[in-house]
């Protein structure tokens, strides 16, 4: 061990200094050239960038993928009229758009397409597709795609196709020329919008489901479903129905608003759970044959001649929803409906109409019951105050 000392304010302060602490490594280089211990970016996320030497085009297409791989583009990209910008011609593709934008001259065809061709397994994520003549993204051929932030803007035709069983979220569509968003069997959306298209926002073959969804502004229906399960879906100033659905189609906590038709069109076996519908044009909620009204929130609906709630056919539940401050309540028409656990307010033509009354099961309407009222109440009666 070294002493040593040092001056601080004036003083004299010894210093102690271990020996060896301070030694350093060998000087001299080892023998033989020197060569990086890093792997390069391709050896650390293998990937294919989009050329013409790698994935070279054809009349159709800019750029045509026909090996399964990791693609990438490197920068924005204009397409010529008569082409598309990618063709994905293999299953097992991965593009990433990086950021950049698709973008298609006057007479273009679609942004990224497989052109018909049924692939497995191809994923489209991060970039912009916009002015193309023909369809946004149309991968409608394809099985099992995932389609990821992807947002499409004024395309000719539709704006995303997604085929069967695929996954599409976090995208987005607006002002494309046909309908929004369309969905293959079994496919699902997640938190995608879809605004001012010249048709449908949203339209699902049988059993697709949609969560956190939103149509906006959309010449034809917000959603066009069949067969589907909707839940916390947002359809506001449609030019058709907020929601259209098929046959057995089940919509859980949707919100339905300003559109000029129908809120929530509900065909046979719909259910309709949860649901807040207002100042739509026409009825809050028509259903036809065997479908559940439950627990809906049900308002300022049907201007001066529509329902806020219209069971319209057959063998139909309705039960614990609110209708206030519609044209009619409550109306009843087809036989066999079941209605139950209701309540209605401040509606201006009549809250309860029933039709065909030996035909349907209406439970008594209880009137401004007050404070006794309720005695003459049962677990079934339907209100009005």
């Amino acid at each position: 061990m070294q002493r040593r000392s040092m001056v601080v304010a004036g003083s004299i302060v010894p210093v102690v200094f271990a020996a060896g602490l301070l030694v350093a490594g060998p000087l001299s280089p080892p023998v033989g050239s020197v060569t990086s211990s890093y792997k390069t970016l391709g050896e650390v996320e293998p990937r294919i960038a989009l050329s013409a030497a790698n994935t070279p085009g054809d009349g159709v297409s800019v750029f045509r993928i026909t090996q399964p791989g990791s693609y990438y583009l490197t920068g924005n990209l204009s397409v010529p009229t008569g082409r598309s910008g990618v063709v994905i011609a293999a299953g097992g593709v991965t593009l990433d758009l990086s950021g950049y934008q698709i973008s298609g001259q006057s007479g273009s065809l679609s942004g990224v397409t497989t052109l018909g061709a049924a692939h497995t397994n191809v994923t489209l994520r991060n970039g912009t597709i916009a002015v193309m003549g023909g369809d946004g993204v149309a991968l409608g051929e394809t099985n099992s795609g995932t389609i990821e932030n992807v947002h499409v803007r004024s395309a000719g035709g539709n704006g995303i196709l997604v085929g069967r069983s695929s996954l599409l979220r976090d995208s987005s569509v607006s002002t494309s020329g046909a309908n929004g968003i369309v969905l293959g069997f079994a496919s699902i959306a997640e938190r995608c919008t879809s605004l001012a298209n010249a048709a449908s926002g949203f339209v699902s073959e049988f059993g697709a489901t949609l969560r956190t969804c939103s149509a906006r502004d959309n010449s034809g229906a917000g959603f066009e479903v069949n067969q589907s399960s909707l839940i916390d879906c947002f359809s506001s100033s449609n030019d058709g129905n907020g929601f259209e659905t098929g046959f057995r189609s089940r919509l859980v906590g949707c919100t339905s608003q300003h559109n000029l038709l129908v809120g929530i069109r509900g065909l046979d076996g719909a259910t309709i759970e949860g649901c807040m519908v207002t100042n739509n044009a026409r009825q809050g909620i028509h259903v036809s044959n065997q479908c559940l009204v439950s627990k809906n929130h049900v308002t300022f609906n049907g201007g001066t001649t529509y329902a806020g709630i219209w069971l319209d056919g057959v063998g139909n539940r309705c039960e614990d929803n609110l209708a206030s401050s519609n044209a009619y309540g409550l109306f009843t028409g087809g036989s066999d409906n079941f209605v139950v656990r209701n309540t209605c307010r401040a509606n201006t033509l009549s809250n309860f109409i029933t039709q065909n009354v030996n035909s349907n099961e209406v439970a008594p309407v209880i009137s401004n019951p007050g404070g006794g009222g309720f005695s003459t109440a049962t677990p079934w009666s339907n209100f009005i105050h």
